[in-house]
């Protein structure tokens, strides 16, 4: 019985220093990192199974990676995974949830602190001598806030969301959000439109996933709607911020400061304008770390290892593209390596999108097997595999009439 291959394409980018072991799921290779589409290509070619962060999966990347039926990505997003082409080929995609709302909250207010309270300056301030050279005991020459009785802007209600809301109430700021879809059922916490929440937010703090809604939702005109107190938080998606509009906006007095996790293009590229501002009490931008703390990327190893073995074991976990619907759309899908072999069964779906164990080149459940001219099909109506059975008797009757 052959295992699984298992391709794991970007190992460190959830550390040196963590323990990255799946080698009981199957035969595994594991690359320390993979970037370009050409790596990702002739890396997967053979691979069942591909465990990535944020490696290009595409046409271009997963084209001549036929056996490929389960993406997992060391991540809660999957803007780098084309779901699109994925469902096309019936390949499942998976994401870690939940493994880093701890540490991205808790991010979140390291940076807002920092900026609000003019850290960095008063930091200096000791450090250079200026404080010992002075003859009171206090000094505050550059005037700072508290959260209490703030307006907290959010915009990204989801669990991290929710968590910022959480601790930002706790200082006894307002907490208000803009739901980008409109489609929020969160009612612990007035929701506003757009403008409303530009318009009154002290801190704005972004939680939300990139897509075609959100990409360069902050932009210069949307900033010059802001207070000119206002601090912007970026721990989501850096294309959600337009990079130059925000440098802009910093440098003429159009927003108070910023704190960002993440940038339009990473790492920095040496011509965006936010690597110009030097000035850490207006600026503070950190290298994508909001979720990488120790504890967070053990807990994002291990359940990716779990999404693994909830796919091999036929079961769907964290799964973000939709599973095949049953009935006969399949018949649709010419991209299947069975195609157009179940012409005709109009009733049924498919053994190759219906099991998980059928789409291995070798099927864990010891199938049986059809020969009809040049194909070759498996016969699962003996399956011993665990799990639910129940469609394999019909199918398989179907199978031997129609082929």
């Amino acid at each position: 019985m052959n295992k699984p291959k298992i391709v794991v394409l970007e190992r460190n980018s959830v550390g040196p220093d963590i323990p990255v072991d799946y080698n009981e799921l199957g035969e595994v290779t594991y690359y320390e990192n993979t970037v370009t589409v050409e790596e990702v290509q002739e890396r997967v070619k053979d691979a069942d199974i591909i465990i990535c962060n944020k490696a290009p999966m595409n046409e271009a990347s997963l084209k001549d990676a036929s056996n490929v039926r389960f993406i997992t990505v060391f991540a809660t997003g999957y803007d780098n995974v084309d779901l699109a082409y994925c469902n096309k080929r019936g390949i499942l995609v998976a994401n870690v949830v939940d493994y880093a709302t701890a540490m991205v909250a808790q991010h979140t207010f390291a940076l807002a602190l920092s900026l609000y309270e003019k850290l960095p300056h008063y930091d200096n301030y000791v450090k250079s001598g200026e404080y010992g050279n002075q003859r009171r005991f206090s000094n505050f020459d550059v005037p700072f806030y508290e959260f209490e009785g703030k307006t907290w802007g959010i915009i990204g209600m989801g669990n991290i969301g929710r968590r910022v809301a959480k601790i930002a109430t706790a200082f006894g700021a307002k907490v208000i959000f803009y739901s980008v879809t409109g489609k929020s059922t969160v009612t612990d916490y007035p929701q506003v439109d757009f403008d409303t929440l530009l318009k009154e937010s002290d801190i704005l703090s972004l939680h939300c996933p990139l897509s075609d809604l959100t990409r360069n939702l902050i932009n210069y005109d949307t900033m010059c709607k802001m207070k000119n107190s206002a601090l912007l938080i970026n721990v989501a998606r850096g294309p959600v911020v337009n990079n130059a509009d925000l440098a802009r906006a910093l440098n003429e007095g159009i927003l108070s400061g910023a704190g960002l996790d993440v940038l339009e293009k990473e790492p920095i590229a040496p011509e965006n304008p936010l690597g110009q501002i030097k000035d850490s009490n207006k600026l503070i931008i950190t290298p994508h770390l909001a979720w990488a703390s120790v504890e967070a990327r053990v807990r994002c190893v291990e359940e990716v290892r779990e999404n693994v073995k909830a796919f091999l074991n036929g079961e769907e976990r964290n799964i973000v593209n939709p599973k095949p619907e049953t009935g006969s759309r399949f018949f649709e899908n010419k991209a299947c390596q069975y195609y157009p072999c179940h012409t005709g069964l109009k009733d049924f779906n498919c053994l190759f999108c219906y099991c998980p164990m059928y789409r291995l080149p070798d099927c864990l459940g010891n199938p049986n097997y059809i020969e009809r001219g040049d194909k070759r099909i498996k016969d699962c109506s003996n399956c011993n595999y665990p799990h639910n059975p129940s469609h394999y008797d019909a199918i398989m009757n179907k199978l031997r009439e129609t082929i």
